[in-house]
């Protein structure tokens, strides 16, 4: 069976809806609110999940024009959480949604406008 291409806007727009949700979870919550269980938690590693997952999906040359975008970092962070979901580390969440996802967002954006 033949698989079906799927256009990379739509991996883009995934990413973009991910890292908002990821926000909207953590909008409002310390530290202490990052821990395993928790359903926000939970929830904003399903996100960060689904960022590395699309992000795999993109074909080279289109993650080459957003070479500010950690194009491996993304889908290794995935791959972790995926494989070796009880070694989650709540502080690295919580870094990387105080501190990484603020400007990723930016930068998909800007990739998306690419390809309207």
């Amino acid at each position: 069976m033949r698989s079906v291409s799927r256009d990379p806007r739509l991996y883009i727009d995934d990413m973009i809806d991910a890292v908002e949700n990821a926000l909207r979870f953590s909008d409002g919550l310390d530290r202490e609110h990052y821990k395993p269980g928790a359903l926000a938690f939970e929830a904003i590693v399903r996100q960060i999940e689904v960022i590395g997952e699309a992000a795999a999906h993109l074909p080279p040359e289109i993650q080459a024009q957003a070479p500010s975008i950690p194009w491996p970092n993304l889908i290794g962070m995935r791959n972790r959480m995926i494989h070796g979901y009880f070694a989650i580390d709540p502080d690295i969440i919580w870094s990387v949604v105080n501190h990484k996802l603020p400007s990723l967002i930016q930068a998909l954006k800007e990739l998306g406008n690419r390809y309207p």
